[in-house]
């Protein structure tokens, strides 16, 4: 008789991996888990953004390597990111040093996104950028290097329909994990739910590449000079060719449209 195996639904569970993948850039470290305690401490508004700072630089005491003292930075630059941008100086300050270290790829990402709406915001947002050129090609570049880090990772030309992936599932098991039905199962479920992270994984990114574009759009929008410069930029930072062809042509396709 098969072993007792129970296959259920489990979607919640998904949603909660990619909340907390979301705020920890896929890790699993014991120092991630103690920045996900930190994070989940918000309050809005009301957050004192000063005291889980602290929190976050006391973790340093025991990092022991540069991708760890990178994460504590980025997790300090994504609360105050998600605090409303109060305190846009410090936030662009931590975004900066956090990208001094190595990151995970969809955090280094938000790192420049979070980045670039900082420094917008510390000066003024659209009245100041309008009227400062040197402002504008310095968000544009930081936009640039963002898309750089989007282009490297090949996305699809368009996110597959969420209808097409298989199912999240989680099992419920009674017997041997030795049992090959056992196995044969697991595998199933593990290469489900990769194809599914990857999913959402490649979602964030389309919408981060998307809010780069449209920044830049919006910059590129203000004076003939500013769009030399962020075409200049595109030769300069991204990657080959086809990068550069494929950023100026999502700019050019918005900007005929608006």
């Amino acid at each position: 008789m098969l072993k007792r195996i129970l296959l259920t639904v489990g979607l919640v569970a998904i949603i909660c991996i990619i909340a907390i993948s979301q705020a920890q850039a896929d890790t699993t470290s014991d120092l991630s888990q103690k920045l996900v305690q930190i994070y989940q401490k918000r309050a809005y508004w009301r957050t004192d953004t000063q005291r889980l700072e602290q929190e976050c630089l006391d973790l340093l005491g025991n990092v022991s390597n540069a991708e760890d003292s990178g994460l504590v930075y980025a997790q300090i630059a994504w609360i105050l990111g998600q605090n409303g941008l109060t305190q846009p100086k410090k936030t662009a300050s931590y975004c900066e040093l956090a990208l001094r270290y190595p990151l995970a790829d969809t955090m280094t990402v938000r790192m420049y996104s979070t980045w670039a709406s900082a420094i917008g915001k510390y000066y003024g947002e659209d009245s100041y950028v309008v009227a400062n050129a040197n402002l504008r090609i310095e968000i544009a570049e930081i936009c640039m290097k963002g898309l750089r880090q989007i282009m490297s990772y090949n996305l699809p030309d368009t996110l597959p329909d969420i209808s097409t992936l298989p199912p999240a599932r989680l099992i419920d098991w009674g017997g041997s994990p030795d049992d090959p039905v056992y196995k044969e199962t697991m595998r199933e479920i593990t290469a489900a739910n990769e194809k599914r992270e990857e999913f959402f994984r490649q979602k964030r990114l389309f919408r981060s590449r998307d809010a780069f574009i449209d920044k830049l759009v919006y910059l590129g929008k203000v004076d003939s000079g500013t769009k030399r410069e962020i075409e200049r930029l595109a030769h300069n930072i991204l990657l080959n060719a086809d990068d550069v062809n494929k950023v100026l042509s999502l700019i050019d396709k918005k900007l005929s449209k608006d």
